[in-house]
């Protein structure tokens, strides 16, 4: 899978979306919507599914992904708490790892 990080930046630079709105329309951690940003890693299919949704683009503008959308707000709903409770994992694994190192 392909997430067009230049892309990504230059969308919402055209929309003038700073980051903090981005983020918190997806409910995505700052520090990893940067590190997708940058490029050094790569969000999964459901969150590059997320930031389409949030900035109103198709999938393929940031992705290699199929557009497809959900069939209704109750689908998306489903999604955006579970981006919520793998962001939510995510933070205490990085928490207890950067924990550890002190």
């Amino acid at each position: 899978m392909i997430f067009k990080n230049r892309e990504f930046r230059q969308i919402r630079k055209d929309k003038k979306l700073v980051r903090e709105n981005v983020d918190k329309k997806a409910g995505i951690d700052r520090v990893t919507l940067s590190i997708w940003k940058s490029g050094k890693w790569i969000p999964s299919e459901k969150y590059i599914w997320l930031l389409a949704y949030v900035l109103n683009i198709l999938l393929s503008e940031i992705s290699d992904l199929e557009d497809v959308y959900p069939q209704s707000e109750s689908d998306f709903s489903e999604l955006a708490e579970e981006q919520y409770l793998y962001a939510v994992d995510q933070f205490r694994l990085l928490y207890s790892f950067l924990h550890s190192l002190l």
